[in-house]
């Protein structure tokens, strides 16, 4: 597999009042497989429930984080807060705090219809949403850009010295924009970064690690789609 070559890379720091830097670790996962991922439905801002695979990944996750201490934060969205409810229920000194700014991209009005179907309502719509994802939206639905301006939000809310370690469990295009930001990368990047429902990827200071969910060490690097 090809993984992307990373540059000298900027840990996502805080500062306090000018003078402290302390470098954060975030763990950035993903939900279980749901039901509609089986489908192949874009799922959005809607919700399917976590399939039999998925609720099996959610407790490898769950016992992944067992011994891990930290904050632990989830999309507000059900197949998300169902995953990460594993993951406190074997360590609950993590707390669960749920936000709306780590949902996934909404496709507006094509939220839960498969590819096939969009493309019958919508031809080339698809198409010409990939010719420029941070300025093309679905009807009534995100542009990349609008979740560049939600991972911001997120990530500066954390920005207090009090908060050293993130377990982040959320969506695959949000996850996307996360790394980016956390690992300074140009944004047009952000599209080609992979991240399956059974990949954890941590980000500690200026390096960013794989790992199954079963706790085996890929790299230390990104998967792209290019890779798959």
């Amino acid at each position: 597999m090809k993984m992307l070559s990373l540059p000298i890379l900027k840990p996502y720091q805080i500062h306090n009042n000018g003078f402290m830097n302390i470098e954060k670790t975030f763990w950035i996962c993903r939900h279980g497989k749901t039901e509609w991922n089986l489908e192949g439905r874009k799922q959005g801002h809607k919700d399917s429930p976590l399939a039999e695979d998925g609720k099996v990944q959610a407790e490898t996750l769950a016992e992944f984080f067992s011994d891990k201490c930290g904050q632990l934060f989830s999309s507000s969205l059900g197949r998300a807060v169902s995953t990460a409810q594993y993951i406190y229920e074997r360590n609950p000194q993590l707390g669960l705090h749920a936000d709306d700014r780590l949902k996934e991209i909404s496709f507006g009005d094509l939220d839960g219809f498969t590819s096939a179907e969009i493309e019958q309502m919508y031809p080339g719509i698809i198409d010409h949403f990939h010719d420029d994802p941070f300025n093309n939206r679905f009807p009534n639905g995100e542009s990349y850009d609008d979740l560049l301006e939600r991972g911001k939000s997120f990530l500066d809310a954390l920005d207090v010295p009090e908060i050293r370690k993130v377990i982040i469990i959320a969506h695959e295009d949000i996850n996307r924009i996360l790394l980016t930001l956390l690992l300074d990368l140009p944004k047009e990047d952000a599209i080609r970064i992979s991240h399956p429902n059974d990949v954890v990827y941590r980000v500690r200071g200026k390096v960013v690690a794989c790992f199954k969910i079963d706790g085996t060490h890929l790299f230390n690097k990104l998967i792209m789609e290019t890779d798959l």
